[in-house]
């Protein structure tokens, strides 16, 4: 049987590889991403995709409200494509806030259990 499944960081590196393996699974993956281009490539993967600005805390619990999870699947990066080692010293910054604000959003927006 399938889980409702939130997948944070469902376009990068992981995540476009992970939707796949969990839809063949048989679980409902809600896909988030922050970039509204990348939608339909989820949806072509079985996803559900949601376009969320993670540093949006309100609109990214109305997401993981509105998805239902039963598991939330954390894959927040921000890193240069191909992690291009002339783009990554502006990265580092970037990453680092999402890995912290972005990670404390994820969590509050997660239901209560």
């Amino acid at each position: 049987m399938g889980h409702r499944i939130f997948l944070a960081g469902a376009s990068g590196a992981i995540g476009r590889r992970l939707v796949p393996q969990l839809v063949a699974a048989g679980h409902r993956v809600t896909a988030a991403t922050r970039q509204a281009a990348k939608a339909e490539d989820l949806r072509a993967l079985g996803a559900d995709p949601v376009v969320v600005d993670v540093f949006d805390a309100s609109a990214l619990q109305a997401a993981v409200v509105a998805a239902k999870p039963e598991i939330v699947i954390h894959q927040l990066t921000d890193l240069p494509a191909g992690l291009d080692p002339s783009r990554m010293a502006e990265a580092i910054a970037r990453n680092a806030r999402i890995r912290d604000e972005g990670t404390r959003n994820l969590v509050g927006a997660m239901p209560s259990v």
